[in-house]
């Protein structure tokens, strides 16, 4: 019987594929390390359920036999080469509600969440693209049967009091060797604070 982790694994493979082949205009580092675009795409996935993980890996199969990579239509868009494709009003709720769970983070975890993507797209001149216009590109290249899921699946955490961006950071502190969130935190002040 197919597993959650095999789910996963099976999307990271088609993901890294077609991360592989995003055209760049010149040396994009993040290509040249698979393991890590694998680990920190593998946290992020760790708080979906089987059924929008199962989803989600028809959409990017259906993508891969029509030629199409969902990895080079999101960079594009983050770039603002293309024009929005998808205008399924569950990418607006979910922007919101992911917004506002990465904000809490950014209050309380500053110094860990300091050196990641800006909150908006209004924060000075950072080049970085912000994590709003990331994840909202990133939805427009779900289906309509992904994002349901999606939907779903954020509004049960939500429901029960989770934060999802916690639940990634955490995993993610704890596979870099933390024992937990607030450790990482107090690492990265040191470090800053050094």
């Amino acid at each position: 019987m197919e597993t959650k982790a095999d789910i996963i694994e099976a999307i990271l493979d088609l993901e890294l594929e077609m991360f592989l082949n995003v055209p760049s205009d010149g040396e994009n580092s993040c290509q040249h390390n698979p393991e890590g675009f694998k680990f920190h795409r593998r946290v992020q996935f760790s708080v979906w359920s089987q059924a929008t993980l199962d989803n989600y890996r028809q959409d990017l199969i259906a993508a891969r036999k029509n030629d199409e990579n969902l990895m080079t239509v999101k960079y594009a868009r983050m770039q603002g080469l293309l024009p929005c494709r998808n205008d399924n009003p569950l990418i607006d709720r979910l922007v919101r509600m992911k917004m506002g769970w990465q904000a809490e983070m950014l209050r309380r975890f500053p110094a860990l969440l300091g050196r990641g993507r800006p909150l908006t797209g209004s924060e000075g001149d950072d080049p970085m693209t912000s994590f709003e216009t990331y994840a909202r590109c990133e939805l427009e290249t779900y289906s309509g049967g992904t994002l349901s899921r999606l939907y779903a699946d954020m509004c049960a955490m939500r429901n029960r009091g989770i934060n999802a961006s916690e639940e990634i950071y955490r995993l993610q502190a704890e596979k870099s060797g933390f024992a937990s969130l607030e450790e990482a935190e107090a690492t990265m002040q040191r470090k800053t604070n050094a």
